[in-house]
């Protein structure tokens, strides 16, 4: 009886190293007053370059997310809907660190 040998099967290749996951500042945009941001930074605060406060925010179709200029935020921290006074209240931030602005006599998400 002939025994037949069966070629040894070549070497397996190792696949190619994963792309390192991206930095958070990677991941966003650059905050420049009027640039563009993603849709996921919607109503969070930036720094631009020079020192301007920003916050992303839906400027309509025709606009998209771009970095705006905000009121002063005192860094005060409350949930949508609590009240607040427009004639002292402007940007605050909810308490996942989100942009809020007073909508007349409550807290909204913003425009």
């Amino acid at each position: 009886m002939t025994r037949t040998s069966t070629p040894p099967a070549p070497p397996s290749t190792p696949p190619p190293p994963a792309a390192p996951a991206p930095t958070p500042e990677q991941a966003g945009s650059v905050p420049v007053e009027g640039g563009p941001c993603h849709e996921s930074e919607a109503r969070s605060f930036a720094t631009a370059a020079n020192g301007t406060s920003l916050v992303c925010v839906y400027m309509g179709a025709g606009g998209g997310f771009r970095w705006s200029q905000h009121a002063e935020n005192d860094g005060s921290v409350h949930n949508i809907g609590d009240p607040c006074d427009l004639a002292v209240d402007r940007v605050a931030q909810d308490p996942s660190g989100k942009a809020i602005m007073c909508g007349g006599d409550t807290w909204v998400g913003g425009p």
